[in-house]
């Protein structure tokens, strides 16, 4: 409410009834207060009333304060000087070390006008109670002007730099060290220029200053300092890790000292944690002080700060495990190795078989027979990567004369003859593995031996394995299509297409089952050479889709082959009829069968009425042109078979037969017909499309021989 009279009333009526002096005090500094600024109580006035409230509670520092003021306003030297003591007095009762240096400094630049050696007491006595008050110092050194202070000076100059931060302690060094080198004491310059320097590490002229002295001294211990100080001041990373490797290295190499190092190169690290050579080298030296359980920690971090897949993760792990059995520690360096070799097993297969060799003969003393059969095992598998073979060998024939019927042993040994490729080995041991197996184990077996089988060129030797693994696995997708391939391989023809006639019963799809039954008819039909067994998957075939032509040529080449040719005639005829005098060329492969049925049937007239009608239907049917050309030229139709020919060589898509023995053919018949010329331009026509057609080049050289 801007009631400053009345506010300072209520002040003044409020205090008597305080008990509390602390609390009353502050009341009364409050209504003085009031009253300087809304009533403009005059210093005179204002005078009294703070020195009551001072001479009551000395420990009214603001009072004080606000006392010292006016008395220095005033001109009351004497009374402000009683006032300060009074207060430092105060402040030592309640061992306030701040308040007693302040009032220090202020008690004796007062003094310094009056009294310089009293000033002087008050300065030092500040200082007993705050040494490191920079203001008591500075003023100090000042009120220190004559030569013959010139030592106590430098004392106070070098406590001074000694609480002095950043750039200003460079000049302050440089010159306290002048100071000293002037009074003859070259150790406590070069003192000053150390503390300077560790005040602003940043400083060139401090630090080759120094660098230069201690390494001049072999001074190791307060160089490898320095470099650390240094370090600490580098902006740029790779200044700093450069200093700090230095550091390191003169700890272990001149100091013998590995766990000073290790604090260096840990510093290092920690400025380029990226860097792989730092960890390696604070790992080494770590281990060099005894540090194992800190080298663990380091590898720790850094192995789960990196991928899985990682190489480097492997190669981290590895240290990790050489410092895990130094340790003592063998079940974590087994650990460790186990984890690189998946990662890498090439470059952790020989450590890691050492570690197995140690853990298997520390099973061996504790005669733990379980054990050390296991670890033998996992020897087997690794020493091959460690280039032992011959080792792995030997361990797995032990085992197994031990018992032939090992079954882990066996997998073992046939693991390793495939990852050599020793494909007749391993088809042996996967022979008597997989008579051993069951259920999902034999399917995987059977799998195995097959691809070993097929690498030594053998497949067939996996039938008999695959076929058992099919009656255990029916549905497996992959014994199915590794039988099917082991019989087409072995031209098991009959066999191939009962798997198909099998997934032809199984399927509920018309279009898979009639997909299936026509694919067991042309296996049976054009793979097996059995025509009439395979009459009766194509009619099954036919009866599901009856106007599917392929499946009505390959039923009609059935039917031809296995002596019914009036059978495919009416089937053939059946379906062309509705299409006579069309020229289709899905009709093409029908008329060229056609033409088939009708040599069977002695009909040489119909036999080239259908060949040409086939080439009509499809001049651009490969397998058309090349059967009607090479059975034209056998009947001597000549003009059919130069048609059939020359249709071969506009073949957008090549068919059976080639562009260049189709010209061979022409210039053949052109010769058979008397003219040499055109059969020579044919003749060289098909060398040019095939240099390498010897029939051609013998004609030519015939026809000009005039033979």
């Amino acid at each position: 409410m801007d009631e400053t009279r009345k506010l300072a009333d209520l002040l003044g009526t409020v205090v008597d009834y305080v008990d509390d002096t602390r609390e009353r005090g502050r009341l009364r500094l409050e209504r003085v207060r009031t009253m300087m600024q809304g009533l403009t109580l005059a210093d005179a006035d204002a005078a009294p009333l703070l020195r009551e409230i001072v001479d009551e509670d000395a420990t009214q520092v603001e009072s004080a304060l606000m006392l010292a003021a006016i008395l220095e306003r005033t001109g009351a030297h004497q009374e402000l000087a009683e006032l300060l003591a009074a207060q430092i007095e105060a402040a030592k009762d309640r061992t306030d070390a701040a308040s007693i240096g302040s009032l220090a400094l202020r008690l004796g630049q007062l003094l310094e006008q009056s009294d310089r050696i009293e000033a002087r007491n008050v300065y030092y006595t500040g200082l007993d109670w705050e040494a490191a008050n920079p203001g008591l110092l500075d003023a100090l050194v000042k009120l220190l002007d004559g030569d013959e202070d010139a030592a106590e000076r430098a004392d106070l100059r070098e406590r001074r730099l000694a609480v002095e931060r950043g750039p200003a302690a460079e000049a302050m060094a440089l010159s306290l060290a002048q100071a000293r080198m002037d009074l003859g004491d070259a150790a406590a310059a070069e003192r000053a220029i150390e503390l300077g320097y560790r005040a602003h590490p940043a400083s060139g002229a401090l630090r080759e200053r120094l660098e230069g002295a201690y390494r001049e001294r072999s001074e190791w211990r307060k160089l490898a300092e320095l470099c650390a100080l240094d370090a600490s001041a580098r902006v740029d990373v790779g200044e700093r890790v450069a200093r700090l490797r230095e550091a390191a290295i003169l700890w272990q190499t001149e100091l013998g000292l590995p766990g000073e190092a290790a604090s260096a190169l840990r510093l290092a690290r920690a400025a380029s944690p990226e860097d792989p050579s730092l960890l390696r080298d604070l790992v080494d030296m770590l281990v060099a002080a005894g540090d194992h359980a800190g080298a663990v920690a380091e590898l720790s971090s850094a192995i789960e700060a990196t991928a899985t897949d990682d190489p480097q993760r492997a190669a981290l792990l590895a240290i990790r495990a050489t410092v895990r059995s130094a340790m003592g520690e063998e079940a974590g360096a087994l650990e460790d190795l186990e984890a690189a070799f998946a990662v890498d097993r090439t470059a952790h297969g020989a450590a890691l078989a050492e570690q197995l060799e140690r853990s298997r003969a520390a099973a061996a003393s504790s005669r733990d027979a379980a054990a050390e059969r296991i670890i033998r095992l996992r020897q087997a598998q690794v020493l091959p990567y460690a280039g032992d073979v011959e080792g792995a060998r030997a361990i797995l024939a032990e085992l197994g004369k031990q018992d032939p019927k090992d079954r882990e042993v066996l997998r073992a040994l046939a693991s390793l003859e495939v990852a050599l490729e020793r494909w007749d080995a391993a088809s042996a041991v996967l022979r008597r593995l997989v008579g051993m197996e069951e259920g999902d184990a034999a399917v995987e077996t059977a799998l195995r031996l097959a691809d070993a089988c097929e690498h030594a060129g053998r497949p067939g030797d996996a039938r008999g394995a695959l076929e058992r693994a099919r009656l255990v696995a029916p549905q497996d997708r992959a014994v199915r299509e590794r039988l099917e391939r082991v019989y087409d391989q072995t031209g098991a023809w009959h066999e191939l297409a009962d798997l198909a006639l099998e997934d032809a019963r199984a399927s509920g799809d018309v279009a898979e089952r009639f997909a299936q039954l026509l694919r067991a008819g042309t296996l049976l039909l054009e793979r097996a050479g059995d025509p009439t067994a395979a009459i009766a998957a194509l009619e099954e075939a036919r009866a599901l889709r009856p106007a599917d032509l392929d499946c009505v040529g390959q039923l009609a080449d059935a039917y031809t082959l296995s002596g019914r040719a009036p059978d495919a005639l009416a089937l053939l005829e059946q379906i062309i009829a509705p299409n006579k005098g069309k020229r289709a060329k899905e009709l093409a492969p029908l008329y060229w069968r056609l033409a088939r049925v009708a040599r069977y049937m002695g009909d040489a007239a119909g036999e080239m009425r259908s060949l040409v009608q086939a080439l009509e239907c499809d001049s651009q049917n490969g397998q058309v042109c090349s059967d009607v050309a090479l059975r034209a030229i056998e009947l001597d139709q000549l003009d059919l078979a130069n048609r059939a020919l020359r249709s071969t060589t506009l073949l957008k898509v090549p068919g059976p037969m080639s562009k260049a023995l189709a010209y061979q053919y022409m210039g053949e018949i052109a010769r058979k017909q008397g003219d040499g010329k055109r059969a020579v331009m044919l003749l060289k026509r098909a060398l040019t499309e095939d240099p390498t057609l010897e029939g051609a080049r013998a004609l030519i050289d015939a026809i000009e021989r005039g033979f």
